[in-house]
């Protein structure tokens, strides 16, 4: 009993320090919340004011990340970013599904599927962009604001679309694999 108590008010406790680094603006704020937050950051990494993630322990930031606010991360099933990625405002990166299979139970009882999620070096994604559950993004590839993407691409690939697709290649990047993300 004494322990179930002592988990809660750790949790209670890493909740509040959490929303408190959160707030904190400037240079200071990024490298305070890569030393606090719980996240594995290489050097340089910049995760903006207002960006939320759930599961800390679980996401790994490459060297330079750059993740700007308002921005959410969920990575219950792992979220892995590479070296010079950038992420704009407002982007949702979802590892996790609610399971909804069984029809006499609500959707909110049906626990969760988790699915890890890479992100390849040298990525940008635009603003709002939603990535899902499961999806490899390759290295050197770019996503349009406001795209959904679900399911996994080539490296150098220009994605666009709700769900995105397709819809050019970056010069001079290898199609055919996955290397490098």
């Amino acid at each position: 009993m004494l322990r179930r108590i002592a988990r809660a008010m750790r949790s209670e406790l890493l909740d509040w320090l959490r929303a408190l680094l959160i707030a904190i603006p400037g240079e200071a704020g990024c490298k305070i919340r890569n030393l606090l937050y719980g996240f594995r950051a290489q050097p340089g990494c910049r995760v903006l004011r207002d960006v939320i993630i759930y599961f800390p322990e679980k996401l790994v930031l490459g060297r330079d990340v750059g993740i700007s606010s308002h921005t959410q991360l969920n990575a219950a099933g792992g979220i892995e970013i590479g070296d010079d990625t950038l992420i704009g405002p407002g982007c949702a990166i979802w590892s996790v599904n609610h399971r909804f299979g069984n029809p006499g139970a609500p959707v909110r009882l049906q626990g969760y599927n988790a699915q890890r999620i890479t992100i390849g070096r040298d990525c940008w994604l635009g603003a709002h962009v939603t990535v899902l559950p499961g999806v490899q993004i390759g290295a050197s590839s770019i996503v349009a604001a406001g795209a959904v993407v679900t399911r996994s691409c080539e490296p150098g690939s220009i994605l666009a679309g709700v769900p995105a697709r397709q819809v050019g290649s970056r010069p001079g990047t290898t199609p055919g694999g996955l290397e490098g993300s």
